[in-house]
């Protein structure tokens, strides 16, 4: 056998062992996935049901219109519905959404009018404690104003 072959050989056979052996060692457990499962519903009297109490969770999600920051109405709901939330120990997702559920009718707000609305809704939310939020659930659904175009949702 010529001297480069012999040289070379145990070389070639140590990182061979080197490489088996490091893929025979046990690959680190995954991370267990983050899974939050709560409920969401409009009323605020679901948390005085003993039912909802029993279920002992800690996340609920509350649908608004994008533009919910103009309505005062609709604003003092989500306001107490986010404050009932947060007293009972619970975690708001706040859902964005259409401002109305009539199929292929919900108007699509311009980026500017949406970055608008949507910020002051948020930094109105994030005083109050909330940290997470949702955009057109099922954008690409017929009452949603992003139904047609995958583009307008993103």
């Amino acid at each position: 056998m010529p001297r480069r072959r012999r040289l070379l050989l145990p070389a070639l056979c140590s990182t061979l062992a080197a490489t088996a052996l490091a893929g025979a060692a046990p690959a680190p457990a995954a991370a267990a996935p983050d899974i939050r499962v709560g409920v969401g519903d409009q009323s605020i009297a679901m948390f005085d049901h003993a039912e909802f109490k029993e279920l002992d969770l800690r996340q609920v999600r509350y649908f608004v219109p994008w533009n919910v920051m103009g309505e005062t109405e609709q604003r003092h709901r989500m306001r107490a519905y986010v404050k009932k939330a947060r007293s009972e120990g619970m975690r708001p997702l706040i859902h964005v959404s259409t401002t109305t559920f009539d199929e292929k009718k919900a108007p699509r707000p311009s980026v500017a009018r949406y970055r608008k609305d949507v910020g002051r809704l948020v930094r109105y939310l994030r005083g109050l404690g909330v940290r997470d939020f949702g955009t057109f659930n099922e954008a690409n659904h017929k009452t949603q104003p992003t139904w047609d175009s995958p583009n307008h949702a993103a």
